[in-house]
């Protein structure tokens, strides 16, 4: 796979969160912060920031800014501060605004008419259509390992994620194993102790045959459980039915809840994995996802 050749810059809320710290190298990944004490972190909390304070928190990046071509923020590390820093001290450099998540609250809107953005992406399809954006998918990488060391107690299907009112469709989907005499391991995250860390997470999802992915209502994006099917060879469930607009969907390794039969949840679980092609895949992987922004040939 070809490296990208454009200087170009990755801010994230944190680069040791998921699998970014393994990537964090060969794309230049960054935390928008450096590490913060608790009053910091209560400072930066508010919305309502002082720019002359701001270069006080930022991380190492600052002092790539004057190699930078391009800099891609993700949606959960941007705030108008930055982009003002940025600007001022880069005024060249594309400042790109990455939406990783739908756009719901007030102040995500707000971004869409940010003067110091010069182009604005969207992870979800319909996102990008409602609001004029440009569309890129979500990324995972062939860096993350397949196999694990830690013995976890294997299960066909294993759900691992925020409450985010999803109650009522993990009851149904439930309901449905239970039916079809499925194993299963559900993980609710509703406090900051239900949190695990992703080696962890990891360990539990590598231990399954399938990935169960609910998505929030209205989101057409690919969630990170989506790309961990298919960098990981895991099936996958999901309510998400704009999966199969995509060129590495394939009926017998992805179950579309509102699309598909519940009476055929077995009989998808016990058939074996359909291997897609590398060159498919590689289309999901960190450094295919930032030529997409740069312009570069895939």
């Amino acid at each position: 796979m070809e490296k990208i050749t454009k200087k170009v810059l990755v801010l994230v809320l944190d680069n040791k969160q998921y699998f970014y710290e393994l990537i964090s190298c060969d794309i230049n990944m960054y935390s928008v912060y450096r590490e913060l004490k608790p009053l910091e972190k209560l400072f930066l909390n508010k919305r309502g920031r002082f720019y002359n304070l701001v270069p006080l928190f930022l991380g190492k990046w600052i002092e790539e800014l004057n190699n930078i071509e391009h800099i891609i923020v993700f949606d959960s590390a941007y705030t108008t501060d930055v982009g003002k820093y940025i600007k001022y001290h880069a005024p060249k450099c594309k400042l790109i605004l990455y939406f990783y998540n739908p756009i719901l609250a007030e102040y995500q809107k707000s971004y869409l008419s940010d003067k110091y953005i010069d182009e604005i992406w969207s992870f979800d399809r319909s996102n990008a259509e409602e609001y004029g954006l440009k569309f890129n998918s979500t990324f995972y990488s062939f860096k993350v390992p397949k196999t694990i060391h830690k013995k976890i107690k294997e299960h066909d299907v294993v759900y691992i994620g925020r409450d985010k009112s999803r109650d009522a469709v993990l009851t149904e989907i439930e309901e449905a194993l239970k039916q079809s005499k499925c194993s299963y391991w559900f993980h609710v995250v509703k406090a900051e102790s239900d949190y695990m860390n992703y080696n962890e997470y990891l360990s539990f999802v590598l231990s399954s045959k399938c990935i169960l992915d609910i998505t929030q209502k209205g989101q057409s994006g690919l969630t990170m459980r989506s790309m961990e099917a298919l960098f990981l060879e895991k099936k996958l469930i999901t309510n998400n039915m704009d999966i199969a607009n995509y060129d590495f969907y394939n009926s017998n390794n992805v179950f579309i809840i509102g699309m598909d039969d519940y009476t055929n949840l077995h009989s998808f679980l016990c058939t074996p994995y359909i291997q897609v092609r590398e060159d498919i895949i590689s289309k999901y992987d960190a450094l295919e996802w930032i030529k997409k922004f740069v312009g570069e040939k895939q």
